[in-house]
C-alpha cells in the first residue's frame, strides 16, 4: 500500500526538477575579470570597490517581485585597477530560479557603474576573463549613438559638482547594505564628505 502511494510523488518529483522550468536549481555564474579606468584620462582606478551580488527570484513570480539576494563578493581594484571575483555555484530552492548576477563597480568622486555607464551588457559576457580586451562597438543604451568599447574596461568620470557627485552614490537593489561592507564604508565616507 506504500509503494503505491510513494510512486506517484517520486514520479511527480523527477518530472518536475527534470523539466527545463526547474533546471535552474544549480545557480552558477562564472569567474568575472576587469580593468577600471579614468574616462578621460584613461589612467588605472586604484582602490575602487567592486561589489557583485547574486539574485534568484520566485519561479511563479512573472513581475520579478520579490528578487532575494543569495550570496555578495567584494573587491577592490588593484593599482592597475584591475580585479577579480572568483566563480559562484550553489544549489537554490525549488520554487526559485536564477535572476542573474548584478556588479557595482564604485570609487567617490568618480561616476559609477552601471548607473551611468553607456553600456548596458550582461555582465558575465561583458566581464568574461576569455573576452577581456576585445574591441566592439555598440549603440548607447541612451542616446542611440554608436561607441567603441573594449570588454571588461569600464571608464569612470571624474566627478566635480555636488549634485553629481550625490547622484552617483550606488544604492544596491535587492541586498541589504550591510551584506556589502565595502561598498557600505565607502558610501558613508562620501556622504560624510558630502555634508549628508
Amino acid at each position: 500500500m506504500m509503494k503505491k502511494r510513494i510512486f506517484p510523488v517520486v514520479a511527480f518529483a523527477l518530472v518536475l526538477f527534470a523539466s527545463p522550468s526547474y533546471a535552474g536549481l544549480l545557480y552558477s555564474k562564472p569567474e568575472l575579470m576587469g580593468k577600471v579606468i579614468d574616462a578621460k584620462t584613461k589612467e588605472p582606478i586604484a582602490g575602487a570597490v567592486v561589489s557583485a551580488f547574486y539574485e534568484a527570484m520566485p519561479y511563479i513570480d512573472p513581475n520579478h517581485v520579490g528578487t532575494i539576494c543569495i550570496h555578495t563578493y567584494e573587491t577592490i581594484t588593484d593599482e592597475n585597477g584591475r580585479f577579480h571575483i572568483p566563480g559562484y555555484s550553489t544549489l537554490i530552492w525549488p520554487l526559485r530560479t536564477d535572476n542573474g548576477m548584478g556588479l557595482i563597480i564604485y570609487k567617490p568622486g568618480y561616476s559609477n557603474y552601471p548607473t551611468q555607464s553607456p553600456l548596458k551588457k550582461n555582465v558575465v559576457h561583458f566581464f568574461s576573463p576569455e573576452n577581456f580586451g576585445k574591441e566592439g562597438k555598440t549603440r548607447h543604451f541612451a542616446t542611440g549613438n554608436w561607441i567603441n568599447y573594449k570588454d571588461g574596461v569600464v571608464e569612470l568620470r571624474k566627478l566635480v559638482k555636488w549634485m553629481d557627485r550625490m547622484r552617483a552614490i550606488p544604492s544596491p537593489i535587492s541586498c541589504d547594505i550591510d551584506d556589502l561592507p565595502l561598498l557600505r564604508k565607502i558610501t558613508i565616507e562620501e556622504m560624510d564628505a558630502l555634508g549628508l
